[in-house]
């Protein structure tokens, strides 16, 4: 080995330093400027966590006063946990469940909205569409059925577009109810063989919507006409009319005996969902 090159056992720096191992650079002098923390910015960050903190907390005393259907008081929470945090999009869709509870159908609407657009997840979406369930049920109770068809219809939509659903066959029965009372007989009828095909593991709602759909039965195929007067389909051995009350003086009533009948005349249809 040369004279000047570094050895085993020479101190870092003897000689050339040629073959000695390479130690990162220490230094005990002041920090480097790019390194400096910004004090303002760890300030900020601190309050950002505290504000998150305080607002989840708020939100979560809201959601308990929910729960105990307290819904008044809940509001009032959940308001406040928005002042301190309004990019949370869990506490958006805890204020619509908790203005649905207050039958605010709207406004719960509208908060689900911004939910969704702060966070696309389907949880708020079926939220949503609840909701319109419930909002076409208060509709359909005052009698606006347009209004009550559109908000089942928004409902069905959201329904489609969403592989987390919690009662899609509730909005076709309901679909099917509205329908019935306009005067809609066959499109009621599908509605309601929609929601025997969409109910999930719930025999009684099963049960319940087959009845809906077969006592339909009477009025659909041929066995069928409509009121002269405001066109309502009525049963062939209807002698009335359910929606505008014209009489007739004999109830019309026809058999085809190529088809087989209910003692009534009224045609029979076979379902694929018998159990």
């Amino acid at each position: 080995m040369g004279y000047g090159e570094w050895h085993p056992g020479d101190p870092i720096g003897f000689g050339n330093d040629i073959g000695a191992p390479e130690v990162p650079y220490m230094s005990y002098g002041p920090r480097k400027r790019e390194d400096e923390v910004d004090e303002e910015e760890l300030k900020k960050e601190r309050e950002e966590r505290d504000r998150r903190y305080t607002s989840k907390k708020i939100s979560d005393d809201a959601w308990k006063l929910y729960l105990e259907h307290r819904y008044g008081e809940a509001l009032i929470f959940i308001n406040r946990a928005l002042e301190y945090d309004g990019e949370e999009s869990n506490t958006w869709n805890r204020k619509g469940a908790i203005l649905d509870g207050l039958n605010r159908f709207e406004e719960a609407i509208e908060n689900y909205n911004i939910a969704i657009e702060l966070e696309d997840s389907e949880i708020y979406k079926n939220n949503k569409a609840e909701v319109l369930i419930e909002w076409a049920y208060s509709l359909k109770d005052k009698r606006e059925y347009e209004k009550a068809l559109e908000k089942i219809n928004e409902s069905i939509d959201i329904f489609q577009n969403i592989s987390y659903k919690t009662c899609e066959s509730e909005a076709y029965n309901l679909k099917g109810l509205i329908l019935e009372e306009m005067g809609e007989t066959l499109n009621a009828f599908n509605a309601y063989k929609k929601a025997v095909e969409h109910v999930r593991d719930d025999d009684e709602c099963k049960g319940s919507y087959k009845r809906n759909r077969d006592h339909l039965l009477q009025y659909i195929e041929d066995d069928k006409f409509e009121c002269p007067k405001c066109g309502n389909t009525l049963m062939i051995t209807d002698n009335f009319c359910n929606i505008c009350g014209a009489k007739f003086e004999e109830p019309l009533h026809k058999k085809d005996k190529s088809k087989t009948h209910y003692s009534d005349g009224v045609t029979v249809i076979e379902f694929d969902d018998e159990d």
